[in-house]
């Protein structure tokens, strides 16, 4: 299985947009996604997935897998999924297993 596969449609991806950002959570963009896992270690630890990983991840699901929210024009929150297969796991860390 290719991990290309985890690449949405862009109608999902769309609607996935649209409705999160009805409660103020939007994608994050290239140049948030250090900061984002930064906020996300500082509230559940360090034991977390690289900020590399997570820019490769949010690049391979057309920007759909980390999201943020701000308030006051500063990051307060952070929502990070994929939905993956066991198969699809294993090619991004072999230990999710």
């Amino acid at each position: 299985m290719s991990v290309r596969s985890i690449r949405h449609t862009a109608e999902f991806a769309a609607r996935l947009r649209r409705e999160l950002a009805s409660f103020g959570v939007r994608p994050a963009g290239p140049y948030e996604v250090a900061a984002a896992r930064s906020l996300a270690a500082d509230l559940i630890g360090e034991e977390i997935v690289s900020a590399d990983v997570l820019d490769r991840v949010q690049r391979q699901t057309a920007g759909v897998s980390l999201f943020v929210t701000e308030e006051e024009d500063a990051l307060c929150g952070v929502l990070a999924f994929v939905l993956l297969g066991d198969a699809l796991r294993d090619a991004f860390d072999p230990r999710l297993r």
